[in-house]
């Protein structure tokens, strides 16, 4: 009597699911005065679940899982308002572009 052996092979492919997130966000109002509320929306960024705010004012930054938030500047002056956001699955990749910011002046 013969043996005869099978083997069998699995192969598993892992597929990267997730997509870089790319940040973008746009303020209003566009003239801002001190003491204005100001907005910022992120609603431009691309594959983004979770938004790490950063003022340029010296205030703690925000972390939201909110496109959009608000903002006071107390005093006239320049800032850098810096925007980083992640994937879905919280965390930032080294791919796409996960951080971005502009530069505000305030009256």
């Amino acid at each position: 009597m013969k043996k005869i052996i099978v083997l069998f092979f699995v192969v598993i492919a892992f597929n990267k699911c997730s997509k870089p997130p790319n940040a973008c966000f746009t303020h209003y109002p566009s003239d801002i005065n001190a003491g204005d509320v100001v907005t910022f929306d992120a609603d431009c960024s691309k594959n983004a679940s979770y938004f790490e705010w950063s003022f340029g004012d010296g205030s703690a930054d925000t972390n939201t899982v909110n496109k959009s938030v608000t903002h006071k500047y107390m005093a006239s002056g320049t800032y850098i308002v810096k925007l980083n956001v992640k994937g879905k699955d919280g965390v930032t990749l080294k791919e796409g572009k996960p951080e971005t910011s502009i530069s505000i002046t305030v009256q």
